[in-house]
Parts: structure tokens; C-alpha cells; sequence
């Protein structure tokens, strides 16, 4: 073989090496290392809360007393406990003052007992959610302790909560009131340091009110149904040492596409006597499944899934069935569904499968 032979020999030798090194690089290198860029999740199956946080106003009947003389003061009965009509709370000077009410026992007042009751809650407005400020900016309000020792002739000594119900009032607008159907049950998430959940019934709906309201109007027989206020509990209808006829929170109206949702509920809670303003978690329902971020959904050919990587560290397109978004989560089911156009059962994502990430800017299809 001649020189010039042997150098082309050489150089289609190395240029065959090259492909097929380069070859090798795109089969078995290129998607490990891109894989090492590719973000992935484990998901697993749990239970999202479906909630809204809300600001609101405690809202019971209560009813002060006050002394009647100086004195030394002495408590016949605990804070929270229940007492009957004729029950002596406390004595000042040896003196035994009974109670005239049946109700729960309160050492603690804020001066706003007269102003907010349940027969005067159709007049309060969204103002009365955030507590009164002085001109300097500073909260006027101020929860107190009633007299504990000594006493001085007119001072609060105790006060009688109705325990028949009590409220919570929030406002919302229509969208968000109409997530609380009047009559169904909701779990409030109390802000106190043991979050404190009780069950409470939506006791009134004004944007579910006006909605019928409209219904009604557009039917064959219209009744008059203007007076869209809250039913009037027995107790608090009659307004007996209330002056009704005015609300701190009352003034012109404002924010009308504000409506006025309220919670009540007839359960004890310890500390019911402290609350007045607050904010609070209120869960309408729980939904349980397998939990996605919502931005690795995707869509292909008008179908959604995400892409699970599969035993070869492959991602595969898998179909999802959504139960229910909450949040930036969504929650699918698991394992398998059924999939009624097609009349077959599709396997979907399953506990512990890993899901690759995404923005879900441009890929979801949101309906």
C-alpha cells in the first residue's frame, strides 16, 4: 500500500471513531446529563382542606352587672361556668349578687356589649370588622378584666353570656359569599395558639338571599322578599336592655358589593368571652387524593397529565382525573379511573411516583 494510501486510511479510520464516539454521546450520555437539569417531585396521596381565610366580628348577647356599693368583692363562680337565674356570682361586703339571666359566667368586658347583639345584626356594616381608632392612629379597643378584690360603687363585676348560640360576621364579596350555602355545616380554625377548630352553621347569606331574591322576581309569583335580613334569635329579638336603635358599626353604606355572611354556633369554647375581632380559617370541606402542584399539569391533545418518570427514567405522559383545585395544588385521582367517553378504565399517577416539574404558564389548558 502506497503512503497516500495508507494516510486515507487513517483519516477515515478517526473519522469514523468520531461519529461514532459522537453517536455514543447522543444515545447513552446527552439524556443522563439532561436528565441531571430535569426537576422532578414525589407525590403522595393526602387530604387538602378547601378554606378561605375571613376577618371578623363576634357577635352574642351578654349582660353586664355592676356593683352596687364600695366593697371587697368575692367570686361565688368560675369564668365559663354555666349558671341558672337566681345563682349568686359573686358577693361584695358579704352581699350575694344572683344573676338574672341563664348563661355563661364572663369576668372579661370590652364596653361594646351594647352595641353588638344579634337583634341589631342586619344594621352593621363592614366598617364594624376592624376595631376604632384614636386620632393618633392607636386601637381604641381594649379587652378588661372586671373587678377581682376591691370594688368601687358602678364598676363592672361580671357579665352573663347567652349560651344558646353565639355569631361570627364576616363580609365577602358575592363570589366568595356564595361558598357558604345557608343551613350547611363549616369547620372554623379559630386564631388562638391551639387553633382551635369548631363546627359552626351558616346561619345567613345575604348574596344568597339577593340571588333568590332575583329568581323570585322573574317567576310567575313574585313575593316580596325585601327584607333580606337575619332571622332574630328568641332571645336577642326582643332586644331587652339593648338600645337598638344604634350600632357602632352603623353609618351610611359602604362597599355595596361587600355582602354580610354569618356563622353561628351553640358549642362552649373556653375563651368565646375574649373574642370580639380576630380573623379566622373557615373550611368548607376536606378533598382527599393524590396531591400534584398545579403548574406540572399538562395538556396533549386536549387531554391533562403530567409526565411520571417511569423504571427506565423515562417521563411518560399520564393521564390525571381532577377532583378538586386548591390553592396552587390540585388534587387527582389515584392508582386508576374511569374514563365515561371512552368506557374503559385508564391508569393514572399513583402514590410515591416521581413527577416531573413545571411553570405551567404555557402548558396547562385551564377551562
Amino acid at each position: 500500500m502506497t503512503a497516500s494510501g495508507r494516510k486515507k486510511l487513517i483519516i477515515a479510520a478517526i473519522i469514523f471513531l468520531i461519529l461514532c464516539t459522537v453517536l455514543y454521546f447522543r444515545i447513552y450520555v446527552a439524556p443522563k446529563v439532561s436528565d441531571i437539569f430535569v426537576e422532578d417531585y414525589t407525590v403522595e396521596y393526602g387530604t387538602l382542606d378547601v378554606d378561605a381565610e375571613i376577618k371578623y366580628l363576634c357577635i352574642r348577647n351578654e349582660y353586664m352587672h355592676y356593683s352596687e356599693a364600695d366593697g371587697t368583692i368575692e367570686r361565688k363562680a368560675e369564668g365559663g361556668d354555666l349558671v341558672r337565674i337566681g345563682d349568686v356570682v359573686v358577693e361584695i361586703n358579704g352581699y350575694g349578687y344572683a344573676t338574672s339571666e341563664r348563661g355563661l359566667v364572663s369576668y372579661h368586658y370590652d364596653g361594646l356589649e351594647d352595641s353588638y347583639y344579634p337583634s341589631v345584626m342586619s344594621g352593621i356594616t363592614p366598617s364594624a370588622l376592624e376595631p376604632q381608632k384614636d386620632e393618633e392612629g392607636n386601637l381604641k379597643y381594649d379587652l378588661k378584666s372586671a373587678a377581682k378584690d376591691n370594688v368601687a360603687n358602678g364598676e363592672p363585676i361580671y357579665k352573663i353570656i347567652d349560651s344558646h348560640a353565639w355569631y361570627l360576621m364576616t363580609f365577602l364579596s358575592p363570589e366568595e359569599a356564595m361558598a357558604y350555602e345557608e343551613g350547611s355545616r363549616v369547620t372554623v380554625e379559630l386564631d388562638d395558639e391551639e387553633k382551635t377548630q369548631i363546627r359552626f352553621m351558616v346561619y345567613y347569606n345575604q348574596a344568597e338571599r339577593e340571588a333568590a331574591e332575583a329568581d323570585n322576581e322573574d317567576g310567575p309569583d313574585d313575593e316580596d322578599t325585601s327584607d333580606a335580613e337575619p332571622a332574630q334569635t328568641e332571645d336577642g329579638a326582643d332586644g331587652e336592655n339593648k338600645d337598638s336603635e344604634s350600632t357602632e358599626g352603623e353609618g351610611a353604606a359602604e362597599e355595596p358589593d361587600l355582602k354580610q355572611v354569618i356563622f353561628s354556633c351553640d358549642r362552649f369554647y373556653e375563651n368565646e368571652d375574649c373574642l370580639r375581632y380576630g380573623t379566622a380559617r373557615v373550611i368548607t370541606r376536606k378533598v382527599s387524593g393524590i396531591i400534584l402542584d398545579t403548574s406540572s399539569i399538562v395538556e396533549e391533545d386536549g387531554v391533562k397529565g403530567v409526565y411520571v418518570k417511569n423504571k427506565y427514567d423515562e417521563y411518560v405522559f399520564t393521564r390525571i382525573k381532577i377532583i378538586d383545585e386548591v390553592g396552587d395544588k390540585t388534587v387527582v385521582e389515584s392508582r386508576t379511573f374511569y374514563d365515561p367517553e371512552t368506557d374503559e378504565m385508564v391508569n393514572t399517577v399513583k402514590n410515591y411516583d416521581s413527577v416531573k416539574k413545571g411553570d405551567g404558564s404555557e402548558d396547562v389548558n385551564k377551562e
